[in-house]
């Protein structure tokens, strides 16, 4: 019984704590839906308008629209895990909260959680903005609410758990900016940002059997299935299968790191 009551007591806290983050979210709104309207107005503009004009398919618009899509869900992220792993190299406040009455695997869950629903939260504008600019180039017949809303809210789960990792990964700040820089940026070019899966591998079958290792191309490939139709793109429940087995594996090993980190029993 007591055992009972202590983990209630555990969720109840776990549950103000996330709580407490969600509503920064919310005091900040416009600048988070600013920041999340800017960059992908730009983006959308050139490849939907501009490239066409110069030799790119006429629907590559609509193509980035979606990219657009996932890749604000993931820097959204990234953004906020970039203040975590500060903290953990500087001040480290989250130690006060591993003082709380809650197992240390919460507290980091929490973080987990909170990274993942700042992803998820404002970045489904771009397809609003895709719209406005593009019109009838981005069209959405094969538009399946059910589809997207699986695939979109996995694909922010596991950008939450992967920022996550990469918060203990690294021992300091400057290394964690290091790898941002030299590893995940460099991969928004491979991972299915500028191209689908299936013409990456007609290209190249090497380079498409290494991009079907990276969890991002999941991401990209299951969301354009949900929106544009399943035609040309990884099966979509393939793409939740694969982000769900990605997002237990960095979950886990960001757990471990962290507690071997923080020095956690």
């Amino acid at each position: 019984m007591s055992k009972i009551y202590s983990l209630k007591h555990s969720l109840r806290v776990f549950g103000w704590l996330l709580y407490v983050d969600a509503r920064s979210l919310w005091k900040d709104f416009f600048n988070n839906l600013l920041d999340a309207a800017v960059w992908p107005f730009f983006i959308i503009f050139v490849n939907g308008i501009i490239l066409p004009k110069m030799g790119m398919p006429a629907d590559y618009g609509a193509f980035i629209t979606i990219s657009m899509v996932v890749i604000m869900s993931a820097f959204s992220a990234r953004s906020s895990a970039t203040l975590i792993a500060a903290d953990l190299d500087g001040p480290q406040t989250i130690a006060y909260e591993l003082t709380l009455p809650l197992p240390y695997w919460m507290v980091w869950l929490k973080n987990s959680l909170y990274l993942s629903l700042k992803a998820i939260l404002f970045n489904t504008l771009p397809l609003f903005l895709g719209k406005i600019i593009l019109g009838s180039q981005l069209n959405f017949s094969h538009f399946s609410l059910f589809k997207f809303s699986i695939i979109y809210t996995i694909s922010a789960l596991f950008f939450g758990a992967f920022a996550l990792f990469t918060t203990v990964l690294t021992n300091t700040l400057k290394s964690y900016s290091r790898l941002q820089a030299n590893f995940i940026r460099p991969m928004t070019f491979l991972n299915g940002f500028t191209s689908s899966w299936a013409i990456t591998y007609a290209i190249s079958p090497v380079l498409g059997i290494f991009m079907r290792c990276l969890p991002w191309i999941y991401a990209y490939e299951g969301c354009r299935a949900a929106i544009l139709g399943q035609d040309g793109y990884i099966n979509i429940w393939v793409c939740v299968g694969m982000l769900t087995l990605y997002t237990i594996v960095f979950t886990m090993a960001s757990l471990w790191l962290f507690k071997k980190r923080m020095d956690c029993v």
